[in-house]
């Protein structure tokens, strides 16, 4: 669990961010694999879309990443425009907001809320909370955290995520 630097003198920043919004859970293979079958992008590891369908997508490189949130965010907007989608999210579609991975700043707010806590929940590792120490992954939304921060899922554990300027430790 010591991958992040926690020196001596080292001030931990509390960003101001503008109003953001996550996706509840991890993107999983079967998402992943229907844009793969949607669009042209090429599979560059087959092993991206070999794990169960409800299991997060691995083996991704971080311009896969990209290139899924583009082509999510196209889906959306011809969904919103055809009245598929709910007023919530085509109101911020129209609205100019867009689908994107999150900055750094925006993952660690989402998954540690505004409380400096190290997990989403707290200060210690809680095997009830997150899948760690494990020999593979669990399906997504598979661990319920209530104390989590925002209410997102699997916001610790399970797979790397990746953000707008590189990765951040899950």
């Amino acid at each position: 669990f010591n991958v992040e630097w926690w020196g001596n003198g080292r001030v931990q920043g509390q960003p101001v961010l503008p109003t953001f919004y996550m996706a509840r859970y991890e993107v999983t293979v079967a998402q992943y694999a229907a844009f793969l079958n949607a669009s042209d992008h090429p599979v560059l590891d087959p092993q991206a879309v070999q794990a169960p369908p409800d299991h997060p997508v691995t083996w991704v490189a971080w311009t896969d990443a990209i290139a899924y949130a583009d082509w999510l965010d196209g889906e959306l907007r011809v969904r919103a425009d055809a009245g598929d989608l709910g007023p919530g999210v085509a109101g911020l579609l129209r609205d100019g907001w867009r689908v994107s991975l999150p900055s750094e700043a925006q993952w660690e707010k989402a998954a540690r809320g505004g409380d400096g806590r190290i997990y989403p929940w707290g200060d210690t590792p809680e095997p009830a909370f997150a899948n760690y120490r494990a020999r593979g992954t669990a399906p997504v939304g598979s661990f319920d955290c209530p104390p989590c921060a925002h209410e997102l899922s699997d916001m610790s554990g399970n797979v790397w995520e990746w953000t707008k300027i590189g990765r951040a430790h899950v």
